[in-house]
């Protein structure tokens, strides 16, 4: 009779007795091998192995520890850094390994490029966009982000400045206006003239309104009683609507407003700092409401109700507009 297999002869740790627990589970190990591991597991072994103080000794005799790590409860995934070390003599051979499980639970692992290993590899942040792990961490010389897709592939690039310098125009204001608050049932934004086309909206309904209760009222109730005093009234209250909606996100500053002093936004773990002349302002993370985009536009909302606008323009290109909000967006996850 053939024996029952036992509930762990074919575990991992069964199959592959030379490897450790936390080597099963991609921790620990330049391999790329993907043994699979449930979320809950892998989070229990990640943070297990964190909280070390002692680095890990491989039967090489190379010395691990996590450096950094990030993970998503909601999409049950995870994220960090391993760094790796052994003494030769006079040398010592270093080595950072970004690694990631996803919400499929696939392993990814890259190992991060540098000058040269031996002066460090700081991590300034690690978060997940979209599918992708973005990885921004800095060598001897430089700050570098590193993107690591689904499919295991990286791209890197240094990465772009924490900050940017720029002056708003009144047509700056005009076009975030036309990007956010554009007319519904596909009806035109008007430019300049976009107070206008609301007060006629505004007159132009009231006045429909009123028309059909005066026929209602004329052929269903057989009395006049919407009579065209009422009518000219209702457009006329219409109108002071109208002007009333046209102030709403449709106000240009006048071009000698403070608002279009140049100014410099920084970046940095705290918050964003905003200075110019006769100003400097700093806003925490946490009074951060929300970074979008609008158009050609950068934005940052706040508690405080205001809006802090950025020009792509600004920017030496499309990819190191990019990069800075990716940054900020780095910043402000971290920062909750």
């Amino acid at each position: 009779m053939i024996p029952e297999p036992t509930p762990d002869e074919f575990s991992n740790q069964a199959l592959f007795p030379e490897l450790t627990e936390a080597q099963c589970l991609g921790f620990f190990t330049e391999s790329r091998r993907d043994l699979g591991a449930a979320y809950p597991e892998a989070l229990a072994m990640l943070e297990r192995l964190h909280e070390e103080t002692n680095p890990y000794v491989d039967s090489e005799g190379y010395c691990w520890q996590i450096v950094y790590s990030q993970k998503d409860d909601e999409r049950a995934r995870l994220a960090w850094v391993e760094w790796r070390m052994r003494e030769r003599g006079t040398h010592e051979d270093h080595a950072y390994f970004l690694k990631a499980r996803d919400s499929s639970g696939c392993l990814r692992v890259w190992e991060i490029e540098t000058v040269n290993p031996y002066f460090g590899c700081t991590v300034e942040s690690l978060t997940w966009q979209g599918e992708d792990v973005l990885l921004r961490y800095a060598d001897k010389h430089a700050t570098w982000e590193a993107r690591l897709g689904p499919d295991a592939t990286v791209h890197r690039q240094e990465a772009g400045g924490d900050k940017v310098c720029c002056q708003l125009t009144p047509a700056d204001i005009q076009a975030v206006h036309e990007a956010l608050y554009r007319p519904a049932w596909g009806a035109r934004h008007w430019g300049r003239y976009e107070a206008w086309r609301r007060v006629l909206a505004s007159i132009t309904l009231t006045g429909l309104v009123m028309m059909l209760l005066k026929l209602f009222a004329t052929n269903k109730l057989g009395a006049d009683i919407v009579g065209w005093d009422v009518v000219l009234g209702a457009m006329l209250g219409g109108a002071g609507i109208g002007f009333w909606w046209a102030r709403q996100n449709t106000t240009v500053p006048p071009a000698d407003s403070p608002i279009y002093c140049p100014f410099t936004l920084s970046l940095d773990a705290a918050g964003f700092r905003l200075r110019g002349e006769g100003f400097d302002n700093r806003t925490d993370w946490s009074q951060v409401v929300s970074l979008r985009q609008a158009g050609a536009y950068l934005l940052i909302d706040t508690h405080l109700g205001g809006t802090h606008i950025v020009p792509r323009a600004a920017f030496a290109s499309p990819e190191a507009a990019d990069a800075f909000m990716a940054r900020a967006a780095a910043l402000h996850a971290e920062a909750h």
